[in-house]
């Protein structure tokens, strides 16, 4: 294992782990359960510049920390579902489109999240009523996909230089 890449990706994950606490302190805004997806901006930087491998590990701790933070079962499967179902969609696109449209990866990650988070709640009430939050998440995961992509690419716009000179040589 590279000491920098180890380096690099456990100050993504502490990142992540903050953000998203942070992020817990944010009342919901109309539709329960919908938040911004901050710590997403680290996945997606993470997937820039270390790669699928790395970046499922961040992911996996990130939600399993997360989930003891908040004490759950419940909340880590929901966690779980919507990062692995983000995580496939993302880790594919990163692969075929240019760095320029990493917005459009995160909108298709958080449409992706939000139907693993669907999914996770079809399973467990056993039916799908769920499904009635598909057009407001959709919209919710447009708007909030959109605007962590746009932050993930200023962000690479700014450090990625920095990033790929201190951790990646």
């Amino acid at each position: 294992m590279n000491i920098k890449k180890f380096c690099l990706s456990s100050m993504l994950l502490a990142l992540s782990i903050a953000i998203y606490t942070l992020e817990s302190f944010i009342p919901p805004i109309g539709i329960p359960g919908v938040k911004p997806g901050l710590s997403n901006i680290v996945t997606l930087i993470s997937l820039m510049y270390l790669g699928k491998g790395y970046t499922a590990l961040i992911l996996f701790l990130r939600v399993s920390v997360t989930s003891l933070i908040s004490g759950t079962l419940v909340s880590f499967m929901f966690s779980l579902f919507g990062s692995v179902f983000a995580f496939a969609v993302m880790s594919v696109l990163i692969s075929f489109l240019p760095k320029k449209l990493i917005w459009a990866i995160s909108v298709c990650g958080a449409v992706f999240h939000n139907l693993g988070q669907l999914t996770a709640a079809a399973i467990l009430i056993e039916n799908l009523s769920s499904l009635y939050y598909l057009p407001m998440l959709m919209l919710s995961a447009i708007i909030t996909g959109a605007f962590t992509g746009i932050t993930a690419q200023i962000l690479d716009n700014r450090l990625g230089q920095i990033i790929r000179r201190k951790f990646l040589q």
